[in-house]
């Protein structure tokens, strides 16, 4: 192998994936817009409770509840948030403490609950009193980091004792019965460790606080770098969440190798659970894998890219989204410095040579990523990162909200002059340039 080539690994490419290509505002857990479903009838077997209708006295109990839980976040009141929360149940006293705790290390701006009169399937709940799930929502959010309020649901079910509503479980999302999912929420579960640097917000599980220096440093450098690489402004106003709290899944994304990292939007709802505005963007780092991220920049680097080019990303083709982050990642190497391992070559170079699309492209990441890297190298060495963003942007005037990739044609031709076909061979030739 001479000096200066890169070895590829065949899985790396996996490791990978964009949140944001898959999830858009039409579709995902960030910004659901079916209907709350109907309420549920339950025995009392299944909940723990007794079988209950809500008066209006009762709903407006449970606003004032979660009206005092959210005066003692804000007034740092341990004892008033502990005082919401049943005093018969000593575990889920320990885990609200624990979530208390993990929000007074967070910088905010706002913070409130909505609660509607839609009604859940209630969680179990120790004894034989009156239990309720409304649909509770989480409105945070984080200072510089956010423009706007993060909005999570909350799987919240109440138990009266006496005459006094309280806080009677609270299921983590993914658990077994549980009815809502929130979108992005690592204050809830187990400790964090907290840094906020300007707009950037870095948070992971308090018992690897000693990463936090080096991950905020390793973020803000690879900003700067994917910025000047790409010649877009630097902005560091993002989430990284590095934590071991939410769903496992996260990190699953359909592919066998274990993603690493997954960048997507987070966003405002209204109580139907429709999404008002984006609020943000978050990177959700798998906490395994935060020393490799250290120590191999190159995969934060490309998890970047698609946060500095958000706003061009929304309309484009995923080979051109995931192809930018890909290049972006190796620079200053190309494809002529990298050896790609023999098989993955040869699997590279089977017919039929074409574009993959939004259908397609995760089902073979580690061939389809390197496609995308080389037809945005080929485009690259015509027009610069300039015109490449035009090319995003053009995307984005001429998507019609069905199919992004059948605006390709089109697009290439308004700011290149090329046919698909030209990019085609363009983006074979360069993959030939490998070595393997």
């Amino acid at each position: 192998m001479r000096t200066g080539r890169r070895r590829l690994a065949a899985g790396l490419a996996g490791l990978l994936l964009l949140g944001l290509a898959a999830c858009d505002l039409d579709s995902g857990t960030a910004s659901k817009a079916d209907s709350a479903p109907a309420p549920t009838p339950t025995s009392s077997a299944e909940t723990g409770g007794s079988s209950y209708d809500p008066t209006d006295e009762d709903e407006q109990a449970l606003r004032e509840l979660m009206d005092a839980r959210e005066r003692a976040v804000r007034d740092r009141d341990l004892r008033a948030f502990r005082a919401t929360v049943d005093p018969r149940q000593p575990k889920l006293l320990a885990a609200q403490t624990v979530l208390f705790r993990n929000l007074q290390r967070l910088s905010l701006d706002t913070f409130r609950y909505d609660v509607t009169t839609t009604y859940l399937v209630p969680a179990h709940v120790p004894g034989r009193d009156p239990v309720l799930h409304p649909q509770v929502l989480e409105q945070l959010q984080l200072t510089a980091t956010m423009t706007r309020p993060v909005s999570n649901k909350l799987d919240l079910t109440f138990v009266k004792r006496g005459d006094q509503w309280l806080v009677g479980a609270e299921r983590p999302p993914g658990a077994k019965g549980s009815v809502e999912d929130p979108q992005e929420r690592p204050w809830f579960g187990g400790p964090i460790a907290v840094r906020r640097d300007g707009k950037l917000t870095v948070l992971v599980d308090e018992d690897s606080q000693d990463q936090l220096a080096g991950l905020t440093d390793v973020v803000q450098a690879g900003v700067q770098r994917d910025a000047d690489i790409l010649g877009v402004d630097v902005d560091d106003r993002v989430l990284v969440d590095a934590t071991s709290n939410g769903q496992s899944e996260d990190f699953g994304a359909g592919v066998e190798e274990q993603v690493a990292a997954v960048t997507f939007p987070i966003v405002s709802t209204d109580l139907e659970g429709k999404a008002t505005d984006i609020a943000g963007t978050a990177i959700k780092i798998n906490p395994d894998h935060v020393e490799e991220l250290m120590d191999e920049s190159q995969l934060l680097w490309h998890e970047l890219t698609h946060y500095l080019l958000f706003e061009y990303s929304g309309s484009s083709p995923v080979w051109l989204v995931e192809g930018v982050a890909a290049w972006v990642e190796y620079q200053p190497t190309e494809l002529s410095g990298l050896v790609i391992p023999d098989d993955l070559y040869d699997r590279v170079q089977r017919p039929p040579h074409q574009l993959p699309t939004k259908g397609v492209f995760y089902g073979k990441p580690d061939v389809h990523y390197l496609i995308g890297q080389a037809a945005v190298q080929w485009l690259v060495e015509r027009g610069g990162t300039g015109q490449l963003l035009d090319l995003m942007k053009v995307y984005d005037r001429l998507y019609d909200g069905v199919n992004t990739d059948a605006v390709t044609p089109r697009a290439l031709r308004r700011v290149y002059d090329i046919s698909e076909k030209e990019l085609v061979d363009g983006t074979w030739a360069t993959l030939a340039s490998a070595h393997h």
